[in-house]
């Protein structure tokens, strides 16, 4: 039946554009994996791209097999001093180290470290907490301190000097791209210097603030200017206008670090998670890590991109990264504050390129070019979040199908949408409330897949009329006209069924007299670009209709890779590839060598389930899929094999019946020297 009730369609707005979160994969490296402590501090890839840690309780050098420690050693003189590690920064292959006792270098030549023990003319040496070490572009080491102050060393003429005037207690530095160095304080804001160590001036006289900012964490230096934080506020100074902008996250987080991540956002680290900002939008988007590929703490003290592209956290629970294999599709998961919508249904893309997106938990409107997230409620009388499980747009009308409450019809014109449901007591209605499919002709008619059956759209009577071919009792799953006006109705038990243009239907199934496919549960219908219809099945893979045998045929049998899989939606790029969702992951298809490359959580994915016909390729060419618990979306032709090739060196050399060193040495005809790193 038509209900009584006449729903005004709106969308919800809230506090500021509301970005949709995207989630990061990470794996995670800690005390259990051989890491010395877990509380760690600093993160640095050398020039031979080993991956030093610093933590609580030791150094650690991961050299993309082993990880090794570096500990204070008792009666050692040339051990590693201080086993607080707070910075670290490369200098001439050599390693300089900050700890909470000043400073150390590893020497790479002789692996072994030395006290940074150089001294101003005043006779002073750095020796409290360092909490930065950084080399500037003409070669001067900058080291800030709590307690101590601002050092600038020479390493050309051995010259250690010290600011201790304006700060003793100074957090971050950072270059502007006018060759001004910035300092950041834990007490009295931002304090700018020349190339040289020079004092010229507060931010605040340069912006003209009544009030000297406090305490400063990071410092970032981009083309925009320094970004520096403020305990939950992203703030950034233009050198060429003189002023300042906030940009604020909500009073409860601390903003620790910060990096570039892409030319259009930043990385945030604070005491609850990451966030990402954009340059140019200047919107927040939380980053969200689920599951086994979660975060191991959410306190983020230092990050970096190395150069794979891997993303490394230094956290208060280890080291997490993120290669760079699992940033190749994007994360969204739905907003739905302390409950997250069970399932991502289906997707409808408008002329605009927003998308519609049906979910388990209600509809919603994403915008891609600000990956921001609103909420659609279809009746202004109720918070109830219906289960979206068909999106269909004709012209300025959207059909929305949902499971158990039938079909909505919403104007996009006047805002104003239809219910229609199924009733017992009227005819001319839907056949069942739980809609499965919506599909349309070339002659403008609109089709209704339910869980009993298919239903057509009377225009002028404003009702439905129940297609008897196709049978009451028939879930039919998909809808689609093909190119040559074929309209081809999915089923969950009967197979597939083809109205032609003349009038005539016919039957697909396993026990049809006229052809055989695989199963009779099929999930999707699909059309190439070359106008070849596929099935997918569940569990029996795909399968494509040939015009020649008019039959149904297996999609390439000596390919095993797709056999006994369940096929959810299929999609094709611009390129001609195929994308499938399975129940494996998803699968890439080259059309021209029919090789078959599968995607899983270990690329990336959200997960290795997907929903059955959530998919959808875009105007732009990218591409969506719903699963489980959120949507991944991608550009296909970013979607490329990994050909970094890092540098191999040997780092040393084991004879396993040799138990003497030395005549290990002779045997391998080498020297001692050549067990160390030594790069050309």
């Amino acid at each position: 039946m038509k209900s009584i009730f006449i729903f005004f369609f709106y969308i919800i707005l809230f506090a500021g554009p509301l970005s949709a979160s995207v989630t990061f994969p990470f794996k995670k490296y800690q005390v259990s994996d051989g890491l010395s402590h877990n509380t760690v501090w600093s993160i640095l890839q050398d020039s031979y791209g080993f991956i030093w840690t610093g933590t609580s309780n030791g150094l650690n050098c991961y050299d993309g097999y082993t990880n090794r420690v570096y500990r204070h050693v008792e009666g050692v003189s040339r051990s590693l001093g201080n086993n607080f590690v707070s910075s670290l920064m490369e200098d001439s292959q050599d390693i300089w180290i900050g700890t909470n006792n000043g400073v150390y270098i590893y020497h790479r030549s002789t692996d072994d470290f030395s006290f940074f023990d150089k001294k101003t003319r005043y006779d002073v040496f750095v020796s409290c907490e360092v909490t930065e070490i950084w080399k500037a572009d003409n070669g001067l080491i900058w080291i800030t301190t709590l307690g101590q102050g601002i050092f600038v060393y020479n390493p050309q003429t051995g010259v250690l000097r010290q600011n201790i005037l304006q700060n003793s207690f100074a957090r971050d530095i950072c270059q502007g791209v006018d060759g001004r160095i910035y300092i950041s304080s834990i007490n009295k804001g931002i304090f700018v210097f020349d190339r040289m160590g020079y004092f010229l001036s507060t931010l605040s006289t340069l912006t003209d603030e009544a009030e000297e900012k406090k305490k400063v964490n990071g410092l970032l230096s981009t083309s925009e200017g320094i970004w520096f934080s403020t305990e939950n506020t992203l703030e950034c100074y233009s050198e060429k206008e003189k002023m300042v902008n906030s940009y604020p996250l909500p009073s409860s987080i601390s903003i620790l670090c910060m990096i570039e991540y892409d030319s259009e956002q930043l990385l945030i680290g604070t005491n609850s998670g990451l966030f990402l900002f954009g340059r140019q939008n200047k919107e927040w988007k939380k980053v969200e890590t689920t599951g086994e590929y979660a975060m191991s703490n959410p306190v983020v003290n230092a990050m970096m991109l190395d150069a794979e592209g891997t993303l490394w956290l230094a956290t208060n629970g280890g080291v997490n990264y993120m290669p760079r294999q699992l940033r190749r599709f994007e994360h969204h998961i739905i907003p739905m504050g302390q409950k997250i919508a069970q399932g991502v249904n289906t997707f409808c893309e408008k002329e605009n390129g927003e998308v519609y997106i049906g979910t388990q938990h209600g509809l919603w409107l994403y915008q891609p070019r600000t990956q921001s997230l609103t909420e659609c409620v279809l009746s202004p009388h109720t918070e109830r979040k219906y289960n979206i499980s068909a999106l269909h747009l004709d012209g300025e009308r959207l059909w929305i199908g949902t499971h158990e409450n039938g079909l909505f019809r919403y104007d996009l014109k006047t805002g104003v949408s239809k219910n229609y449901t199924h009733s017992d007591r009227m005819i001319k209605t839907l056949s069942s409330n739980n809609v499965m499919s919506i599909g349309k002709d070339h002659k403008g008619n609109i089709y209704i897949g339910t869980s009993m059956g298919l239903c057509t759209y009377n225009e002028e009577q404003d009702n439905f009329f129940v297609n008897i071919y196709v049978g009451a009792m028939t879930p039919v799953t998909d809808i689609y006209e093909d190119s040559n006006r074929n309209l081809w109705i999915a089923t969950s038990n009967l197979g597939a069924f083809c109205y032609y243009p003349n009038g005539q239907w016919k039957h697909y199934g396993q026990r049809s007299n006229s052809s055989i496919i695989p199963d009779n549960t099929i999930t999707t219908l699909f059309e190439d670009s070359k106008k070849v219809m596929w099935l997918g099945t569940n569990g029996n893979g795909l399968c494509y209709f040939s015009p020649e045998q008019k039959r149904f045929v297996n999609n390439c049998p000596e390919n095993t890779q797709l056999q006994n899989v369940t096929i959810y939606s299929i999609e094709e790029d611009r390129n001609g590839n195929f994308w499938i969702s399975t129940d494996k992951g998803l699968y890439k298809i080259d059309r021209k060598t029919n090789d078959a490359r599968l995607f899983t959580i270990n690329d990336g994915l959200l997960s290795n389930q997907f929903i059955a016909g959530a998919s959808l390729l875009t105007s732009d060419g990218r591409l969506y899929f719903g699963g489980s618990n959120a949507f991944n979306a991608f550009v296909p032709e970013q979607i490329i094999k990994n050909t970094y090739v890092p540098q191999v060196y040997v780092t040393d050399i084991h004879f396993p019946y040799s138990n003497d060193e030395n005549t290990s040495r002779e045997a391998a005809n080498t020297h001692e020297e050549l067990l160390y790193l030594k790069k050309e």
